[in-house]
């Protein structure tokens, strides 16, 4: 088989497992992926090993969690001793972390969440969303102990790299294409932005005529977070007694206002358009135009096809990545994040994206629009 054809039977494997995983059949899950294990190491592609890395993650926590600890160690330790990123050594620590924690040697898994963390922190500026996941890991991990001040510390510390973060998903960079991805630098998947996300933005509104935030809208209390510390929306919940609560009427959390200056949201876009900041360097990969593109019903699967072709030839890119260029959902900055622009434009541009757009072409230059604008926030 051709390398394309190898990289699309390991993913459809993957695929399989991760349906069976899901739907709770851990021992068929398991068996198709110690296949794809076999199938991968006789791949005709150059990277054939590198696709199955999340493949072993996944039968790491399935042996985990039937207490086949030893097995889970020994995957876990040959990906360890094959990684080749400061991202992969970053996804390794945090599952050793957990498989230590699950066998009760908290000291090791209190290294390993640690030491996560600094390999996050290696990666670079692209993924800071890893390093927000591990700083939540080791804060929860401290939660569980009582050790409520080391948690607090990580959390703070999360807190801070997540409002950084939801603005560098827009920040402007100038270099080459080809330039960026060399030094690493990586698009956001459509599943980061949805863990980066506190709630979907579903309706086209900011605030109501008396400028209360609109439930679901762009200032939404449920996916930002309160206008008052520690009270909720319908006032249901008030004062630190309430702290960390969920209102069953608002359905907003009674925590600390200063929230809403990081927690971001994120926007489904109707149909898929492409990254602002990759458009021109697909467009050349595929050789074609925006709008000719963008008017291809089939155009998601165009580009998820080619992007295992250059798997090949690019061998520190995932797929995943590469397929990331085509956006599926936008994050929505935090109401009252650190913006030098007036935040009523911010919402004008989002409300473009979700109600202008008739076509993909035009859908294409409200996204263009609204990156343009955060790009100078």
């Amino acid at each position: 088989m051709s390398g394309l054809e190898d990289g699309l039977r390991l993913l459809e494997l993957y695929g399989e497992a991760t349906e069976l995983a899901d739907a709770g059949d851990a021992e068929a899950a398991e068996r198709l992926l110690h296949d794809l294990r076999a199938e991968a190491s006789g791949a005709s592609m150059p990277n054939g090993r590198a696709i199955t890395r999340d493949g072993d993650h996944l039968l790491a926590d399935l042996l985990a969690r039937r207490e086949a600890f030893d097995e889970a160690e020994a995957i876990l330790a040959e990906l360890e001793a094959t990684e080749a990123t400061a991202d992969e050594a970053r996804r390794v620590r945090s599952d050793q972390a957990r498989l230590a924690d699950q066998r009760g040697d908290h000291g090791r898994a209190e290294e390993r969440f640690a030491a996560a963390i600094g390999a996050a922190r290696a990666a670079g500026a692209s993924h800071r969303l890893d390093l927000i996941a591990a700083q939540r890991e080791l804060a929860g991990f401290y939660a569980d102990r009582d050790r409520r001040a080391d948690a607090d510390a990580v959390t703070r510390a999360a807190d801070a790299a997540s409002r950084e973060l939801v603005f560098a998903y827009f920040a402007a960079d100038r270099r080459p294409a080809v330039v960026r991805l060399a030094e690493g630098a990586r698009p956001f998947t459509d599943a980061f932005v949805r863990e980066l996300s506190h709630g979907a933005v579903t309706e086209p509104a900011a605030l109501d005529p008396d400028g209360r935030p609109v439930p679901g809208g762009l200032h939404c209390c449920r996916i930002f977070g309160p206008l008052v510390d520690d009270t909720c929306l319908c006032g249901s919940l008030s004062g630190p007694a309430d702290h960390g609560r969920v209102c069953a009427i608002c359905h907003v959390e009674a925590v600390a206002a200063s929230v809403r200056t990081w927690r971001a949201g994120h926007l489904a876009l109707p149909t898929p358009v492409l990254h602002p900041m990759w458009k021109a360097l697909v467009l050349e990969l595929l050789d074609t135009t925006a709008h000719d593109f963008l008017t291809r019903p089939d155009r998601k699967v165009i580009w998820r096809d080619r992007t295992y072709e250059l798997f090949d030839d690019l061998p520190g890119v995932h797929p995943s990545e590469l397929q990331a260029m085509l956006l599926d959902a936008l994050p929505v900055v935090p109401p009252d994040g650190p913006l030098a622009l007036d935040r009523r434009l911010v919402d004008d541009a989002y409300l473009a994206v979700m109600t202008g757009p008739t076509d993909a072409f035009q859908l294409q230059r409200a996204v263009d629009e609204l990156f343009a604008l955060l790009a100078h926030g």
